[in-house]
C-alpha cells in the first residue's frame, strides 16, 4: 500500500497558523475571566468567613492562584508574540500584515540595560499590559492587610508567608521580563537568519 504524500501551501499553513493565533487570544481572555472569578470567590468567601485556624483561610490562597493565572497568561501572550514575530518576517504574508505586526512589535530604544527586559511597545495596548500585574499586586495587598491588621493571630504566619508571595513574584516578574524577552528575541534572530 502506498502512502500518501499531503503537501501544504503556505497559504494553508498561514491560515492555519491565523486560526491559532485566534485559538491562543480567547485561550488568553478565557485565562483572564477565570483569574478574576477565582480571585473574586477567594477574596469573598476568605474575607467573610470565620475561621478556627485563621492560616487555613482561603483568602490567603488569592495571591499564589493570582501568580499561577499570570504565569499561565504570560505564556499565552508568549504564543501570540511568537505568531506575530513569525508573520512580521515571512514573505508569504501580504505585505500589509507584515507592516502590522512590525508596527506592534516596535520597541521605544533600549536606554539602559533593564531597558532590554521590559521593553516598551510603542503602539501596543499599555493598559492591557499592566492589568494582570496591577490585579495580582492588588489581591497581594488586600491579603497582606488581611494578615497584618485585621488578624494579630496571623502576624507569626506573615513571616513566613510574605517572603514566599514576594518570591513568587519575582520569579513571575522574572519569567516574564527575562525569559520571555530572551526567547522572542532568539526567535526574531532565528527567523531572520533562515530566511
Amino acid at each position: 500500500m502506498e502512502t500518501e504524500t499531503i503537501i501544504r501551501s503556505d497559504k494553508e499553513f498561514i491560515g492555519d497558523l491565523r486560526q491559532e493565533l485566534m485559538s491562543t487570544q480567547s485561550a488568553r481572555l478565557k485565562l483572564t475571566l477565570q483569574k478574576l472569578i477565582f480571585i473574586t470567590g477567594l477574596l469573598a468567601v476568605g474575607g467573610t468567613m470565620p475561621s478556627p485556624k485563621p492560616e487555613m483561610n482561603p483568602l490567603l490562597l488569592a495571591p499564589l492562584v493570582a501568580i499561577i493565572f499570570d504565569l499561565f497568561i504570560e505564556g499565552e501572550n508568549f504564543g501570540i508574540r511568537r505568531i506575530g514575530i513569525f508573520l512580521k518576517l515571512i514573505s508569504a504574508v501580504p505585505k500589509t500584515e507584515s507592516i502590522w505586526e512590525t508596527v506592534l512589535n516596535m520597541r521605544r530604544p533600549n536606554k539602559t540595560k533593564l531597558g532590554k527586559y521590559f521593553p516598551k511597545y510603542l503602539h501596543r495596548d499599555i493598559f492591557a499590559h499592566w492589568a494582570n500585574p496591577i490585579a495580582t499586586l492588588t489581591v497581594y495587598t488586600i491579603t497582606i492587610i488581611y494578615i497584618l491588621h485585621n488578624r494579630a493571630d496571623l502576624k507569626i504566619f506573615a513571616y513566613w508567608y510574605i517572603p514566599i508571595i514576594i518570591i513568587l513574584i519575582l520569579f513571575w516578574l522574572y519569567s516574564k521580563a527575562i525569559i520571555m524577552r530572551n526567547r522572542l528575541d532568539r526567535i526574531d534572530s532565528a527567523l531572520k537568519n533562515s530566511l
